[in-house]
């Protein structure tokens, strides 16, 4: 994964900047003549830039294979497959369900090294079908979110296809969250309802 271009521009140009500073410096208290300062100083830098920015390329396509690698698979009878990863447990429904809110995202849990307790999966289970009795209430819950902010218009740019599914840990008050985002053309904005014995809780936006 490269570096956005912004970024490696602002980069580069942080380094040529340190550089001239460096020539004027060198300039003021050795007495190199600028040309010659210049000349040594701006060209170790790009040079120095070009291996740094390599090795952080390097470090982030590490970093984003070992969050997204599973560290190991098995099979939960009745539910689907179960992965592990670095930072979370996912469930990927199979067979789908009915449903297509859940054909092809898996489920994110909140779990200890040890996995997923039996009520985080029964969540899981029953969250198809109950998902289908509850999201009119979701929807009047969002409704009245966006009038409460004063922009009752923003209601129409949710996009209740893309949705994912968070089981949160046990002990929280909060069991489940919902998330959805904006319209692609809208904006990035993402909107989360949190659930508890199937009740909405909470709604709340953000980047």
């Amino acid at each position: 994964m490269k570096l956005p271009d912004k970024d490696t521009a602002t980069i580069w140009y942080s380094l040529i900047v340190f550089a001239a500073i460096t020539s004027v410096c060198l300039l003021e208290f050795a007495s190199v003549p600028i040309f010659r300062s210049i000349w040594v100083t701006i060209p170790a830098f790009l040079i120095a830039g070009h291996f740094a920015l390599r090795r952080m390329d390097r470090a982030m396509d590490e970093s984003i294979r070992r969050t997204n690698t599973p560290i190991q698979i098995s099979i939960v009878s009745g539910l689907g497959e179960l992965r592990q990863f670095a930072d979370r447990w996912e469930v990927q429904l199979a067979p789908p369900p009915p449903s297509s809110h859940f054909q092809s995202r898996p489920i994110t849990i909140d779990s200890p090294w040890d996995g997923p307790t039996e009520k985080q999966l029964e969540l899981v289970r029953q969250l198809p079908p109950k998902y289908e009795e509850i999201e009119w209430q979701i929807r009047e819950k969002l409704r009245q979110y966006f009038d409460e902010m004063g922009s009752p218009e923003e209601y129409d740019t949710v996009d209740f296809g893309r949705m994912t599914a968070h089981v949160l840990l046990p002990g929280d008050e909060t069991e489940l969250e919902i998330q959805y985002s904006s319209i692609e053309e809208h904006s990035d904005m993402g909107y989360s309802v949190c659930l508890s014995d199937w009740k909405v809780m909470d709604v709340y936006g953000g980047d």
